[in-house]
């Protein structure tokens, strides 16, 4: 069997984006999920005036993220690839 060479991701508003095994493997993105904020994480770092509430598909284009580490990425990288910052992620397919 081969192994997958992308993974196809499709949005909620059906935006697609393939990325590529070896930028996955180098810059190892997250599935990032928000969820709704326990009394903990209320107590914690939240400022006082942050107002929570649920997340809005259309608005805050969530709830499911690829979230890249920035922080890792090369300069030119996040600019030149920003279809690989997907919101609201449904579908995730590996590909040949």
């Amino acid at each position: 069997m081969t192994a997958a060479q992308e993974v196809e991701v499709v949005a909620f508003d059906n935006f697609v984006s393939d990325i590529r095994m070896d930028e996955i493997r180098s810059y190892n993105p997250r599935l990032a999920v928000a969820r709704r904020c326990n009394e903990k994480d209320k107590a914690g770092s939240l400022s006082p005036r942050t107002r929570i509430s649920a997340l809005s598909a259309w608005v805050e284009k969530g709830p499911i993220f690829i979230v890249w580490p920035f922080d890792q990425s090369p300069a030119s990288y996040m600019p030149a690839r920003n279809s690989t910052w997907v919101f609201f992620a449904v579908i995730l397919r590996a590909t040949r």
